[in-house]
Formats: structure tokens, C-alpha cells, sequence
């Protein structure tokens, strides 16, 4: 039955990765212009940086509209590696996030336990006065902290 609709499964993978992609130059070129994006690599301690941003505008740029249009995908993927590698890489695996901001401890580095002993980390007890991200997050979409515009007010365990 569902033989029929796994064509539709990687059109969708195809053109939301492409909108990503897109959206991902678009912010490079126009929102924070190429200036920016350069000492925003730099500061992330990315190598190139200069070449780096006009090598992910253009592969994001092109390779996005290719994956939308399904014109030459195999290429407009492969163009995209070493973006996407790079990111992983320099970006989100020494911080230990799916985001880009920086985070104050390597990821090896863990909190120290509410006990005092610093040989194994342990998640913040209730009541303790602090609370995770994730917790905050949750919280905050819930509407229990005033909305997650408010969420900068609480003390963070990284």
C-alpha cells in the first residue's frame, strides 16, 4: 500500500533541505552581509573564513534552489558536504549543541555534582535554584516563565 508514496518521502526531504539550505545563504548574503558572516567564522575559529562564507552563500544558494527544483541533486548534496561537515565539525561538536552559541564548558566537562564532589556530574535537584536548558525550554513554551523571552533571567547548568 505505501508503495506508492516513498517518491513523495524524499520530495519532501528533498525540498525542506533545500528551503534550509537556502535559507542558511540567504541569511549570510543579506541579514548579516558577508562582513559578518566572515567575523562570525572567524570568531568560531573556522579556517578560511573568507573564502569559507562565499563558498557556503553560493553552494547554500545554488545547491538549495538545485534540491527544490530536483535539478542535479546528487551534485547539489555533494557541494553541500563540506559545509555541513564543517559545521559539525568547528561549530556544534566543541560545544555540544545543535546551536552556534558558545557554550562555557567543553563537552568532556561536566557539572559538578550539588554534593560538592567533582569526579561525576549530576542533574540539578529540585529546589536546588537552578535549572537546565532543556527545563527552561519547556517551561517556557508552557507560558510558566512569562513567555521565553524571559528565560535569560534564570541561572543555566551548561
Amino acid at each position: 500500500m505505501g508503495r506508492g508514496l516513498e517518491a513523495y518521502g524524499a520530495l519532501v526531504l528533498r525540498v525542506f533541505l533545500g528551503v534550509i539550505y537556502m535559507a542558511h545563504a540567504y541569511l549570510s548574503l543579506f541579514v548579516m552581509g558577508p562582513a559578518k558572516a566572515i567575523d562570525y567564522q572567524r570568531a568560531l575559529h573556522i579556517p578560511l573564513p573568507e573564502i569559507g562564507v562565499w563558498y557556503l552563500i553560493l553552494a547554500h544558494g545554488l545547491g538549495g534552489l538545485m534540491l527544490i527544483l530536483g535539478i542535479m541533486v546528487r551534485w547539489a548534496a555533494l557541494a553541500n558536504i563540506p559545509i555541513i561537515a564543517g559545521a559539525l565539525w568547528f561549530v556544534h561538536l566543541p560545544h555540544c549543541s545543535f546551536s552556534a552559541r558558545p557554550w562555557p564548558r567543553p563537552c568532556s566537562a561536566r557539572a559538578p555534582s550539588p554534593s560538592g564532589s567533582s569526579d561525576r556530574g549530576e542533574l540539578p535537584r529540585a529546589g536546588s535554584g537552578k535549572l537546565g536548558r532543556a527545563d527552561l525550554a519547556v517551561r517556557g513554551a508552557q507560558g510558566e516563565l512569562g513567555g521565553p523571552s524571559r528565560l535569560d533571567r534564570y541561572p543555566l547548568i551548561p
